[in-house]
């Protein structure tokens, strides 16, 4: 059974199982076994492929199972909340097992498609079950479920609880429209930005590093040949002179100063792009549903 102590260590090492077996502390490997490690590892990449939306509704279903047989209570909530919109589904299941709540054996269906109460809900409660185990299909059926003159509607104005039923409904309406419409875009411009900042900070690299090598060359010819210039000059006192010393070496200081900053700068850009690339993927999987 995997727990958050065992997901904890694999994290630890970041699914390294080489590296956990060359530098883990004894106590830690008697937590976890290789079996378990393996287990770990093979539904994180699960999890992966949904949050990447390569996975179909029944390979989802799959996995929350394998997920729930394998893991005890705060495990399942640690592994579930790395699921985007797994919360979300669970809202609706708790809006659908509303729906339950209102339904008695002497329930008036006959403005639907059902021959009796008993199949509703059987049908009900099959779909909350696929809605639980994150079953994008069934969602598409709750919709049509949802609409004006849809099934639940017609129950609910045939059984006098129509006003509840528009609550539940605008409440499933919010839900539905954050997984289909507006986290799909959040997550479609966050890859956006993403790869647009790793661009930008790679290009502005090189002009940096030019622009310092601008400023030293400003150093060696405006600075460094204007003390060759007043020394030379005749025409000038000692003080006119140590005035223009005093000039030069201020200007100096400043330009070493720019030169520090645009060569900090080039290093720093280049290493925040290199550490996005090598970051990318978790922080395109991070969860950003609520």
């Amino acid at each position: 059974m995997i727990t958050t102590e065992k997901l904890k260590i694999f994290d630890k090492y970041k699914g390294d199982i080489d590296a956990f077996a060359r530098v883990g502390r004894e106590t830690e490997k008697k937590v976890i076994t290789d079996y378990e490690w393996q287990l770990i590892d093979n539904l994180k990449q699960d999890i992966e492929l949904i949050n990447k939306g390569l996975s179909s509704s029944d390979y989802n279903s799959k996995t929350i199972s394998q997920i729930k047989s394998n893991t005890d209570k705060n495990a399942f909530d640690t592994l579930s909340k790395q699921i985007v919109g797994f919360n979300d589904f669970q809202k609706i299941g708790q809006l659908l097992r509303r729906v339950r709540a209102k339904i008695q054996d002497e329930t008036d269906v006959l403005w639907t498609h059902f021959n009796d109460t008993k199949s509703f809900i059987e049908d009900l409660e099959c779909d909350i079950k696929a809605i639980e185990n994150f079953d994008k299909k069934t969602l598409e059926k709750i919709k049509i479920n949802f609409l004006p003159t849809g099934t639940f509607q017609e129950i609910s104005l045939s059984n006098n609880w129509g006003d509840e039923f528009l609550k539940i409904a605008s409440d499933f309406d919010s839900i539905y429209d954050s997984l289909t419409d507006t986290k799909v875009d959040r997550s479609l411009l966050k890859k956006v930005l993403l790869y647009f900042s790793i661009a930008f900070l790679y290009l502005l690299t090189p002009f940096l590093i030019m622009a310092a090598l601008g400023t030293m060359i400003s150093l060696k010819y405006e600075v460094d040949h204007g003390y060759f210039v007043v020394e030379t000059n005749k025409k000038l006192t000692d003080k006119q002179k140590q005035i223009e010393f005093t000039e030069l070496e201020k200007k100096g200081k400043e330009l070493q100063t720019q030169y520090y900053f645009l060569i900090a700068s080039g290093i720093l850009t280049f290493v925040t792009a290199s550490g996005l690339i090598i970051k990318r993927n978790k922080i395109l999987t991070k969860k950003s549903f609520s």
